[in-house]
């Protein structure tokens, strides 16, 4: 993986303990919203065109029952998209230093 300005594994990691958990993700509940989700996803999609006059040059929008947890993974996956063609203008970071004070043999902290 390419050095980023951003770490977006730590940001992944904050972001999902931050979430907390929903009992609800883990009912038998969750999985009965799936068919109302493809319904009203299509519905959804056409009146956005129809608003617009735009369309998804990806194909047919697809909309996903998810927990907290899945939620922070996708939304940190789309803003990796989003924000690639600005970051990769930055210049990569500076390798992790190790400090003085860490132990002998400890590894170096991770910039990933």
């Amino acid at each position: 993986m390419t050095p980023s300005a951003v770490d977006w594994s730590l940001a992944e990691r904050v972001a999902v303990r931050v979430a907390g958990r929903e009992p609800f993700a883990d009912s038998y509940h969750a999985q009965s919203l799936v068919p109302d989700f493809e319904q009203f996803t299509v519905i959804a999609e056409d009146l956005v065109a129809e608003c617009t006059g735009l369309r998804s040059a990806a194909g047919p929008a697809r909309a996903r029952v998810t927990d907290r947890s899945g939620w922070v993974r996708a939304n940190v996956a789309s803003f990796q998209r989003l924000l690639r063609p600005v970051l990769d203008r930055f210049p990569p970071p500076p390798a992790p230093v190790r400090s003085p004070r860490s132990p002998v043999g400890s590894p170096a902290p991770s910039s990933a």
